[in-house]
């Protein structure tokens, strides 16, 4: 079908909902806390939100995604195994902040760094593996740096592998958020990871281990990533969500308080699936098959078609009016075709008449 005609059917449908979907549009904007902020629907490709989103800033323990990155990379290729052990250097057990609390004696292994990363937040682990893959932190970083440019994260350096604080090591929300999608989509069951909810690493630290995300068990459908606190960076938290099919990522940075980014977090997730709702029933099914507006062998293709199509301020009130239309006009067994008014738009093949 002709854009042309998608945007005709939808102007004609919509016309006397103009005023209906300005209101909703202005209830259904969200003014984030964060200083720093990226939303993304992965089903339909839409950001849903933007602040700041393209300005480097201090990631924290974010970054560590990308330490993760390179080692499920190393994973994927043979390089090394889940079974691989590391040994652990005098730098990496001097590491303060979040750790795993290893020494020199032992030699974790890739499947133990894995969750010491992700649960742990282990600043330690991410120096042994930095040490295990590239030789030194310093070489790791350079090698993490020129990857992350080939993955598109235009505005990402590092300069360690634990997003440790320095003036040089910066990420922007976007290039958190691409990575985090880039981490689910290349590699889906190592990814399982990052929805882990405590790890007792030796037992060492009892108290420090359950994973920092505030998300994870709010029945939200949330299933990862990656918190991150220094005191320049605030509290930010890269996450994921996804419900009913629908994959929605997101990055939050620079609150102010662990209870300000769990909340927040959670407020973000709840009204993002809100925003990009187009529930398919067997009316609309119906009207954007006939019509050719979104044609669909199934509910999620035709949602995804409608979601792509219809400007987003008139979502809402699209969903409304085709289940309208559907019901009233655009009948399963004898459509009123002769009253339709989208009738010289439509590319149904066996239109009636209202006799």
């Amino acid at each position: 079908m002709r854009i042309g005609s998608v945007f005709g059917i939808v102007n004609v449908l919509l016309g006397a909902a103009v005023a209906l979907a300005m209101t909703a549009l202005s209830a259904a904007a969200f003014d984030t806390n964060a200083r720093a902020a990226w939303v993304y629907d992965v089903a339909t490709g839409t950001v849903l939100l933007e602040k700041n989103a393209d300005q480097p800033i201090p990631p924290a323990s974010m970054s560590k995604l990308m330490t993760v990155y390179m080692l499920f990379e190393a994973l994927h290729e043979g390089r090394i195994t889940k079974d691989t052990q590391f040994p652990v250097s005098s730098k990496a057990k001097a590491m303060q902040g979040s750790t795993m609390f290893l020494d020199e004696r032992d030699r974790p292994t890739v499947e133990e760094l894995i969750k010491g990363i992700i649960v742990l937040s282990g600043n330690d682990a991410c120096v042994v593996v930095a040490e295990g893959l590239a030789g030194t932190e310093e070489a790791f970083a350079r090698e993490a740096t020129a990857r992350a440019k080939a993955l598109g994260l235009t505005e990402t350096h590092l300069t360690n592998a634990s997003g440790w604080p320095d003036p040089q090591h910066r990420m922007s929300t976007h290039d958190l958020g691409v990575l985090a999608q880039h981490l689910i989509t290349d590699f889906p069951e190592l990814y399982k990871n990052f929805a882990i909810k405590e790890y007792a690493f030796d037992n060492r630290a009892p108290a420090n281990r359950h994973n920092r995300n505030p998300i994870l068990g709010l029945g939200i459908g949330a299933d990862g990533l990656k918190t991150g606190h220094t005191e320049e960076a605030g509290y930010g938290l890269v996450g994921s969500a996804v419900q009913d099919g629908r994959r929605v990522i997101f990055v939050l940075s620079g609150l102010g308080s662990e209870k300000a980014r769990a909340e927040e977090s959670e407020r973000i997730v709840n009204w993002a699936f809100r925003q990009f709702t187009m529930a398919v029933d067997t009316h609309i099914f119906r009207v954007s098959n006939r019509t050719g507006i979104a044609p669909g062998k199934n509910v999620l293709e035709v949602e995804r078609k409608l979601i792509r199509f219809v400007p987003k301020e008139y979502l809402l009130d699209a969903h409304h009016w085709l289940i309208l239309h559907g019901r009233y006009v655009c009948k399963a067994r004898k459509p009123q075709c002769g009253s339709c008014r989208i009738e010289d738009l439509c590319e149904y093949k066996h239109k009636t008449s209202d006799d």
